[in-house]
């Protein structure tokens, strides 16, 4: 992405870049912004997966976020631990977090990863929408997004 995309439009004359990440495009543009965070103005996720069903229980277990301690782990092996862990540092201060827009369907088989997530970021940029991980409520959410104005 950096290489193939965002490089050339730099060199092309633009400045400004929002990623939109839709499943598991969701993961790609919170990892590429954790990686290159100057690159990237914002994102806007729809429906995002955020990792198993093991370490979304973990987090969820212990109370969310903020409260939860990811222990001691190699982040070359354990992505999942250093992206929720790269999170926490954002909600907890340690690093500025990023413009992050939220949108998924209240049925969606990833929403408690979702609430996770949203419990760390303006209620304004968290919306739901009824049903679950289907292509029709990711058009209806990016349709949202799309009538906020979000991408500025």
């Amino acid at each position: 992405l950096k290489a193939d995309i965002i490089e050339p439009a730099k060199a092309k004359g633009y400045e400004t870049f929002w990623l939109v990440g839709v499943s598991m495009g969701g993961l790609g543009a919170l990892m590429y912004t954790r990686q290159h965070p100057k690159d990237v103005e914002g994102v806007c996720l729809i429906s995002p997966f955020l990792g198993y069903d093991e370490i979304i229980s973990e987090i969820a277990d212990a109370g969310g976020v903020r409260k939860w301690d990811p222990g001691e782990y190699d982040p070359n092996k354990d992505w999942q631990r250093m992206f929720w862990n790269w999170l926490k540092q954002c909600a907890d201060g340690e690093n500025p977090l990023p413009r992050i827009y939220l949108g998924y369907g209240t049925e969606d088989s990833f929403a408690t990863a979702h609430g996770l997530l949203g419990d760390i970021l303006p209620r304004d940029h968290v919306f739901t929408t009824s049903g679950g991980h289907t292509p029709e409520v990711m058009k209806k959410l990016w349709c949202i997004f799309l009538e906020k104005e979000l991408l500025k």
